[in-house]
């Protein structure tokens, strides 16, 4: 067999009925060696039966993206709207259709009120912003039943793990700003992503109602 040269490391092993051959690996080279005879004693037979194993390869685990929430403003609004007004991130809100511009505006409105954090119905809204860049938008508000959160990602970084680095930022700082651990978020059982998401950071399913499945942190 001659020499051939690969890139990488193989363990390659041949199997034969009466010869137990391996090649190895050696400077870039690949030499066979037949147990039993010389490395240079003259061909070796049932080279058709040459199996290659590949080693295993440790593959790096990706690091979630570095993200940091900051208080919504006024300043923000076109990159709300543009989220609002597209359809791939109403899909699975209200009526799954974008919002239209009076509803825009009503929303700004209220989360820019910064009313109360006592108060049911006091919301505040964060920008994820990653390298300065705005990703998405996490909003929460204040209701009877606890805090309900919530969080919308840019399409334009979705399959990045901008989706579950979000709701790692809020869990570690809305039960801070308001002063509970009480927190819910409503879900279309339609959207498996994001229940996936909630479900793996402590969520459990509480409820369903008018069309949603609520979730509690538990």
């Amino acid at each position: 067999m001659n020499s051939a040269s690969f890139n990488g490391s193989f363990a390659i092993h041949t199997v034969a009925p009466s010869v137990s051959q391996q090649v190895r690996h050696t400077g870039g080279s690949l030499r066979l060696i037949a147990k039993g005879r010389r490395a240079d004693s003259g061909p070796c037979s049932d080279l058709d039966k040459l199996v290659i194993t590949p080693p295993p390869r440790k593959v790096p685990m990706p690091h979630p993206p570095a993200i940091t929430l900051r208080p919504f403003h006024e300043a923000d609004t076109a990159f709300f709207t543009g989220k609002a007004s597209d359809e791939r991130v109403t899909r699975f809100i209200g009526d799954g259709q974008p919002w239209d511009e009076q509803t825009i505006q009503e929303r700004i409105r209220a989360a820019l009120q910064e009313d109360p954090l006592d108060s049911v119905g006091a919301s505040r809204w964060f920008l994820a912003v990653e390298a300065n860049e705005p990703v998405g938008i996490v909003v929460s508000s204040r209701k009877d039943a606890g805090v309900e959160v919530g969080y919308w990602v840019s399409p334009d970084h979705w399959g990045r793990g901008i989706a579950g680095a979000m709701p790692d930022a809020a869990l570690a700082s809305i039960p801070d700003i308001y002063l509970t651990r009480e927190l819910f978020a409503r879900v279309d059982p339609a959207n498996a992503v994001s229940t996936k998401l909630l479900t793996r950071r402590g969520f459990q399913l509480d409820t369903h109602h008018e069309g949603l499945d609520h979730y509690i942190l538990v």
